[in-house]
């Protein structure tokens, strides 16, 4: 007999509730675990085929007079779902890769940004484990590089043999991205070596970085889900030491206090870890702790 950890399961669960596909009950569960989404929340959704997600966030605003909005892009062309939806929910069809982030920004509720990003971009399965795991850690580093800005503006290709630099217009050179101070940030990956430094290099940019394998997930399936609380904007914006940002108990209030002589625009330290990994290298530690001293980036 199925029981509730089975695929049947939450198929099941999905029709007799309505929703567009299984992937509703991943989401479901973080916002049980995590509450990303807020009643008034402006909700980014990142890959947002078939729309199980776009139902789950649209429910999480509560009610219609709560406000709030819903934006969904894929590269496929996505119908708002007529369960679970409103008319906060809308769609767009574009590759995110290739938008330029200004415009994406413009979708939001007076242009301001959003609150919560979620990215549940896949690539294409090819079965070689490695290629995989490069191309969804891609779309990953462009969904990080689109909710923080600079801090992600490097490029996974070196990772991947023949694929093309995704062009990326002027707009998204700039330091800001288009999280809202304090907002969420959810990104799928599939699981590498790669995974726990991806984490690592989040962590000085959020109150909270940790993974979460949704129980809906096929037992067959590498993807698991970095859940980003609590955008520090006093990091984006003013900067820190090393060892104001590497402390686990680390607050907004220390970091916003690193006024030190070793003061490093953070969006610095960051991307120095970054870039690393969009390579498949080992972070390069003595270019990260020249940008301490020297206070600019020593990579080339």
């Amino acid at each position: 007999m199925s029981g509730a950890g089975s695929p049947d399961f939450f198929y099941r669960e999905s029709q007799r509730l309505r929703y567009v596909a299984r992937s509703a009950f991943k989401l479901l569960q973080m916002q049980e675990k995590y509450k990303l989404i807020k009643p008034g929340s402006s909700v980014l959704d990142l890959g947002c085929a078939p729309g199980a997600w776009l139902q789950v966030a649209c429910q999480s605003l509560g009610p219609l007079k709560n406000g709030g909005a819903v934006v969904g892009i894929d590269i496929k062309k996505v119908k708002v779902p007529p369960t679970h939806c409103d008319a906060r929910v809308k769609t767009f069809s574009a590759d995110v890769m290739n938008l330029p982030k200004e415009k994406i920004r413009a979708l939001s509720p007076e242009n301001k940004g959003f609150s919560v990003i979620l990215s549940d971009m896949c690539p294409s399965v090819s079965g070689i484990t490695t290629r995989d795991a490069a191309l969804s850690a891609e779309l990953g580093m462009r969904a990080l590089n689109l909710a923080v800005g600079e801090a992600a503006l490097v490029s996974s290709d070196d990772n991947v043999e023949g694929k093309s630099q995704p062009d990326r217009s002027s707009s998204d050179k700039g330091h800001g991205g288009i999280l809202l101070p304090g907002g969420n940030l959810v990104v799928k990956l599939l699981e590498s070596e790669d995974v726990k430094e991806f984490s690592e290099a989040c962590k000085p940019l959020f109150k909270k970085a940790s993974w979460l394998r949704p129980k809906a997930t096929r037992s067959c399936s590498r993807e698991i889900y970095l859940i980003c609380q609590g955008l520090r904007i006093s990091v984006l914006m003013e900067g820190a030491t090393v060892a104001d940002l590497t402390k686990p108990e680390a607050s907004d209030e220390a970091v916003a206090l690193a006024t030190s002589s070793n003061k490093v625009p953070a969006l610095c330290q960051v991307g120095c870890v970054i870039m690393c990994l969009s390579r498949g290298a080992q972070i390069d530690w003595g270019c990260y702790f020249k940008c301490v001293v020297d206070n600019h980036c020593a990579d080339p």
